[in-house]
């Protein structure tokens, strides 16, 4: 459930400004907001628009905290005022609230931010509820003045139960509406021992605190509390009370009342309880009605959109999930006809992305049986969907790559014979005239041409080796840098940036000269009429979480080259084909379709991969990644060694019984205690059951009935200290299971082995907060 907040921020950085937005979002706030970084900008909101708060940096270059304070003071506004600075010391802070700031909250700590806000507007709404209550209390004391009789009959007929009190909190009234909500008679509401005993056992510290410190310094009293009736049921109340003075001789006593607030803590309990189970899953789950309009919007349709719940709510679900509005008359007439319907869709997301969905719909009908809305659940696939295109892609290639390999060694033996006669006939034939001598040349020429494109095949086909040693990416640069600088046009701008602390690369010189020099080439040839070509080269370091949308490459310390260039660019119909073999832009000027294809066959062998980003009319950024040495770098044989486990219990959560068993197996044989699920459901039962016995959970994310995460969820809820190591066999898991929680202490990948579990296990057993490694490489 979100409430709208009315928030007035005082921020000249964007960056801390959208980070401040975003932490007041993820704590349920849907916003209106201006930044504003003068007084005059301040004047004007203030003047313009109702605040609910105020958020300042310390700090502008133009303004400060304290200046908008005052400001704000002498509009006579009471809004809360919060401070949120990076820099700001102990000292300044406590000046400041001594100002009149209601809190102080450092940029590093944003995590206070949520809190800090419910608490000031928590209490600015006591502070209005206060005034009503003076002013109705006024009028009330007004009234009694004229006739104790109207008083008597009001207060007596109120839906509130209203009290008075001595100035030691003895009660001397209170009204039956008062007894009623306390389960007290007239007769008990006498004894103050009755007001203790009635109130509720979990309330009664805090309620007797709160009320003694407020006759203490005869200030105000407010607040939330429960009654416990006789027959054991219990009445939620809003308690508040003031003190009433005599001119001269301080407090008199106080008055007060308590409103019934049951129905409301209830509803309000109703409805988390509500939002949480619909806003535990990582699906995007939307209900539209039958003309399309959306009524219903969960956190993961936010977190999967980009769109709030605010945003969404009202619009024409096929206008805002599609670029282009679908044709859906079969799928609705199935829909009424079946009830329900599953299948991928393609839709985009707030930002423009492309995303494919497993889409999953379901009729929502009327009292009378009548369609009245659809049930939408999404789950994004687009990483599997992209995976499998790569896949089906690699596939495509090794299939030409083969087919590549044996022409190109049929072809080698025809040309053979060729390139040697186009040598022997000038030497047998001396005496030709200089058009058959021609002739001679284009023959061997044209024979040359062909060996050279028959290499290149076997180059792609067999992805070649070659000599591998360490080689320095920043050398090889040099030069080639030197070679194009020469040859290329004068009209285009070489600017290279590749820093010395560059980490090397184990490859081939040759075959890695071969890779830049045609990226160079292809930027030459994409700029006839001149430009910028800009190679920059840096040390990154990649994850699963990167390396997992490529085949074949493991996480690590990689060099990234970057070489980009100001020309035509690549049309986007031609894009997913340019590593394809025989597959060219360049046609008119004599390409072969072997070049970037040869690239890519080049760098996968390496252990690498490439990307390209490009624009037409703008330009073309190719990014070549490869697996980084260190110099000195040695690899050694690593001794395993698993020691035998303390008797600790693993919970193992599988739903194939052959990894089970085997997982039982290995764990059993080095002293761990194993108890096993098959599912999530069954997972959550056994947990709650042995929960004290269980250390450390073993949970496959990927099972029927209910899945890890879910599962994972609801542990965290029982235990929030329990330990998991997600298990799966797809990569893309991996980040579902991290984005749970510090809870998740590790992805172990399948399949894995023996030394795999019993590397982790213990690693797992001796945290305490901190994951051990997020990925154990299998």
């Amino acid at each position: 459930m979100t409430t709208h907040l009315q928030v007035l921020v005082v921020e000249d950085v964007e960056d801390d400004l959208l980070l401040t937005l975003r932490t007041l979002r993820r704590g349920g706030y849907t916003l209106d907001y201006v930044r504003v970084e003068t007084p005059e900008e301040m004047q004007s909101a203030l003047d313009h628009q109702d605040w609910h708060i105020v958020i300042a940096d310390y700090t502008l270059p133009r303004f400060s905290a304290l200046e908008a304070l005052k400001l704000l003071q002498a509009q006579q506004q009471d809004l809360p005022f919060i401070i949120v600075s990076g820099t700001i010391g102990e000292e300044t802070a406590v000046a400041a609230m001594k100002a009149g700031a209601h809190d102080y909250i450092l940029k590093g700590n944003l995590a206070r931010l949520v809190p800090a806000v419910e608490r000031e507007l928590r209490e600015a709404e006591e502070r209005r509820k206060r005034q009503q209550a003076e002013h109705a209390l006024r009028e009330s004391e007004a009234a009694l003045r004229q006739s104790q009789h109207q008083y008597q009959s009001l207060a007596e007929t109120s839906p509130v139960g209203i009290f008075r009190t001595d100035a030691q909190g003895n009660y001397v009234y209170v009204n039956r509406q008062w007894c009623d909500m306390t389960g007290m008679t007239l007769e008990q509401s006498r004894q103050m021992e009755n007001h203790v005993n009635a109130l509720h056992p979990d309330d009664r510290d805090h309620v007797l605190a709160t009320w003694q410190a407020a006759l203490k310094d005869g200030i105000p009293f407010r607040l939330e509390f429960r009654f416990q009736h006789p027959d054991g049921t219990s009445i939620w109340v809003f308690g508040q009370a003031l003190p009433e003075r005599k001119q001269g001789e301080g407090i008199r006593g106080y008055v007060g009342t308590i409103t019934d607030i049951s129905d409301r803590k209830f509803a309000q309990h109703r409805v988390r309880e509500q939002a949480a189970l619909l806003d535990v899953t990582t699906d995007a789950i939307l209900v539209r009605a039958m003309n399309g309009q959306i009524s219903f919007w969960n956190k993961g349709a936010e977190t999967l959109y980009g769109w709030s719940a605010e945003e969404a709510l009202g619009q024409d679900a096929n206008q805002l999930l599609y670029a282009d509005a679908p044709d859906d008359d079969e799928i609705d007439q199935s829909l009424i006809r079946e009830g329900s319907w599953k299948g991928e869709r393609k839709q985009v997301t707030q930002a423009g992305q492309s995303i494919t969905v497993m889409s999953r719909w379901t009729l929502v009908t009327d009292e009378q049986g009548q369609p009245n809305a659809i049930l939408t659940v999404n789950t994004d696939i687009t990483q599997a969907k992209q995976l499998e295109s790569r896949f089906l892609r690699a596939q495509r290639l090794e299939s030409i790559g083969t087919l590549a390999s044996g022409i190109a060694h049929d072809l080698n033996n025809i040309l053979t014979p060729i390139y040697g006669v186009a040598d022997l006939l000038p030497m047998q034939l001396p005496d030709v005239d200089e058009h058959i001598h021609h002739e001679f040349e284009i023959l061997k020429s044209s024979a040359k041409r062909g060996s050279e494109i028959i290499n290149q095949m076997l180059l792609f086909a067999k992805g070649v080796e070659g000599d591998r040693s360490l080689l320095s990416i920043r050398y090889l640069i040099k030069e080639i840098r030197s070679f194009v600088h020469k040859t290329f046009p004068k009209s285009i701008e070489i600017a290279v940036d590749v820093p010395k602390n560059i980490d090397s690369v184990k490859g081939d010189e040759t075959q890695l000269h071969q890779v830049f020099m045609n990226l160079f080439v292809n930027a030459r040839d994409a700029m006839p009429n001149g430009g910028k070509l800009t190679v920059s080269a840096m040390n990154i370091q990649l994850d699963r979480a990167v390396v997992s949308s490529h085949l074949d490459v493991e996480a690590g310390p990689y060099i990234v080259v970057i070489v980009t260039d100001t020309g035509t660019g690549i049309p986007p119909d031609k894009l997913a084909y340019i590593f394809d073999p025989f597959f060219s832009t360049k046609q008119a000027q004599g390409g072969t379709g072997l070049g970037l294809s040869t690239v890519h066959g080049i760098i996968q062998s390496h252990g690498g991969f490439i990307t390209v980003d490009t624009e037409v009319g703008r330009g073309t950024q190719f990014k070549v990644y490869l697996p980084a040495i260190e110099a000195e770098e040695r690899v050694e044989a690593e001794v395993l060694s698993f020691p035998l486990g303390q008797g600790d219990g693993v919970l193992v959560v599988e739903d194939e019984a052959p990894i089970r068993d085997i997982a039982q197996s290995i764990l059993e044989s080095h002293n761990y205690k194993v108890i096993v699920a098959t599912d999530g459901i069954d997972a959550i039962a056994k947990y709650t059951q042995h929960q004290t016995d269980i250390k450390v959970v073993l949970m496959d994310m990927t099972m029927p009935s209910l899945g890890g995460a879910t599962a994972i969820q609801v542990m965290q809820r029982i235990n929030p200290d329990v330990k998991v190591i997600a298990v799966s066999g797809l990569p893309s898991n991996e980040q579902i299971a991290l984005s749970l929680g510090e809870n998740v202490k590790a992805f172990l990948p399948k399949p894995y082995n023996s030394a795999d579990l019993l590397k982790i296990i213990p690693n797992v057993l001796q945290t305490d907060t901190e994951p051990v490694s997020k990925t154990v490489e299998t």
